[in-house]
């Protein structure tokens, strides 16, 4: 079944839900209904409404979300040359500085010429946008139940079952489940998903932002089960369509002089990963 929400804007407010002042107009019910006749006569095709948007989901229960990851530029040596492909799509090669891999200064640099190599690429560009970022990494082991870990003021505590409750995550199977079970409970955070996104790899939660890395803070966990850590600078590609079915796209990134690959953090195997959901459609009536 698909999940579908309408959006009005309207000239005046609608206060639905609430009774106005006295003598001032109808109660909340009564404009809930001229809402919901608003719907039925752009549905219908007698009038359309500019204010109103339909935004369809594929999934009831599960929230849209892209696949992502991540290309960590610690992993590129210095002096070398790197290539990062998507769907079979390669960028111009991208030279790296002599201080690749060593300095911060140099990663940010290397990045930044990464994402642009891939942003500008004729067919990459249309499936993937890349950005660069830090990434916070959540490594998890024989977490108890109780654990907290708060990102940006919000806490998802383990518990020993799944208990379907937001901002909690079962911690009954093993590390590489457990860290499972907890970026799925970030994902469903509505208010979590609006600033970053949550990708587990084996027993590793890996925590990017959509806003650059001043924003928000290290997260931080009450046990030490539960071990925190910034990685480098690194490549962020983001699937630009919302949904599973940016799992399919793949993504390597190498270096040429030595022909070694650069280890690419994700859920998907040589993929793009995390993509929860169907694909989103939004449309004017």
């Amino acid at each position: 079944m698909a999940l579908l929400t309408v959006q009005l804007a309207t000239e005046q407010g609608y206060a639905v839900g609430a009774q106005q002042a006295p003598g001032v107009g109808e109660s909340g019910r009564s404009k809930v209904n001229d809402v919901l006749n608003i719907i039925t006569a752009a549905l219908s095709g007698k009038k359309q409404h500019r204010g109103l948007v339909v935004t369809v989901d594929d999934a009831l229960t599960t929230p849209a979300a892209p696949a992502v990851a991540v290309i960590p530029c610690a992993g590129v040596t210095a002096g070398e040359t790197a290539t990062a492909t998507v769907d079979g799509d390669s960028p111009n090669t991208i030279s790296f500085t002599a201080n690749a891999g060593s300095t911060t200064a140099a990663r940010v640099a290397d990045a930044n010429t990464m994402a642009a190599g891939i942003n500008a690429a004729a067919v990459a560009s249309k499936k993937v946008r890349a950005f660069r970022r830090n990434v916070h990494t959540l490594t998890l082991a024989s977490v108890t139940a109780g654990t907290g870990i708060v990102i940006d003021g919000r806490e998802f505590r383990a518990t020993s079952t799944a208990t379907g409750q937001r901002r909690e995550f079962s911690i009954s199977g093993n590390d590489s489940a457990d860290a499972t079970a907890l970026a799925a409970a970030i994902m469903a955070d509505p208010d979590s998903t609006r600033d970053f996104v949550a990708v587990a790899v084996a027993n590793a939660v890996h925590i990017i932002r959509w806003r650059d890395e001043s924003y928000g803070s290290v997260p931080t966990a009450t046990a030490a089960t539960v071990t925190i850590a910034t990685v480098t600078t690194s490549v962020i590609v983001v699937a630009n369509v919302l949904g599973a079915v940016g799992n399919a796209i793949s993504l390597s990134a190498t270096q040429s002089n030595s022909n070694t690959a650069i280890t690419i953090v994700s859920a998907g195997s040589g993929k793009l990963g995390g993509g929860l959901g169907g694909a989103r459609l939004q449309k004017a009536l």
